[in-house]
């Protein structure tokens, strides 16, 4: 069973070390949408996905269409971004990411 701690942990986690042994920096940067946004205002057109929490226990969705709905693309973003910031990257290595609107 994936669950979001999981995906974290065997997925996303090793994709950004993978990326680091080419690079010395990564930069993580999650989009915000906004009502302005095109994207955002096309998923307003087409409705939302289905509402889901991200606690790392709670199996991942096989569809990725959770992401339509706003509130859900911002919590995994800030989930993800707890997961990474607490894992130990070499001194040599550099890990930058974003976290809410500052």
């Amino acid at each position: 069973m994936l669950t979001f701690d999981k995906y974290a942990r065997v997925t996303f986690t090793p994709f950004v070390t993978g990326t680091l042994s080419n690079t010395s920096r990564m930069d993580i940067v999650w989009d915000d949408d906004q009502l302005e946004n095109l994207e955002e205002a096309t998923r307003q057109k087409r409705g939302t996905g289905v509402r889901k929490k991200v606690p790392e226990n709670l199996k991942m969705p096989r569809n990725w269409s959770f992401l339509g709905d706003a509130a859900n693309k911002k919590e995994l973003c800030q989930f993800l971004t707890v997961q990474v910031s607490r894992y130990s990257f070499p001194a040599d290595k550099n890990v930058v990411i974003t976290s809410g609107k500052d």
